[in-house]
């Protein structure tokens, strides 16, 4: 890798990451959500086996694997799934939100509409990202 790699394990860490973060390439999962909250743009990515995948895609029927986006009720979040999740596409999808583009600035718009439908009310988001899962898991018909 050219640059360093940072794992980051506690709350406080990952916090200052996302907030020194311009964008983020992301997997599919809680950290989209986190990652929203934290106003920071991203695109998902996410490979499974093909199986899963398939099961995932097709069986259960949902619009988006990303969490954001089933929030927001649109696709707001690019989202590279299976045979998509391919370097090229990954960096066509998070360039330009590097930048100062119309891209950014729909993100951000976005990610601040997000905010304000889940309330930020000082709790930590990885505490309200799990809230926001359960709400939408009680949601989907059984």
């Amino acid at each position: 890798w050219p640059v360093d790699v940072v794992i980051v394990e506690e709350e406080m860490e990952k916090r200052a990451a996302f907030d020194a973060a311009t964008a983020a390439l992301a997997a599919s999962g809680t950290v989209s959500l986190e990652l929203g909250l934290a106003r920071v743009p991203m695109v998902v990515a996410y490979r499974a086996e093909a199986v899963v995948g398939w099961f995932a895609l097709r069986i259960l029927k949902i619009p988006s694997v990303v969490l954001v986006n089933l929030i927001l009720d649109r696709p707001s979040v690019r989202e590279y799934l299976q045979f998509r999740c391919t370097p090229e596409a990954l960096a066509e999808g998070l360039t330009p939100l590097l930048q100062d583009t119309p891209e950014r600035a729909r993100a951000l718009a976005d990610l601040d509409e997000l905010r304000e439908r889940i309330g930020v009310d000082g709790e930590p988001p990885s505490r309200r990202a799990a809230r926001a899962v359960l709400e939408i898991l009680e949601a989907l018909p059984a």
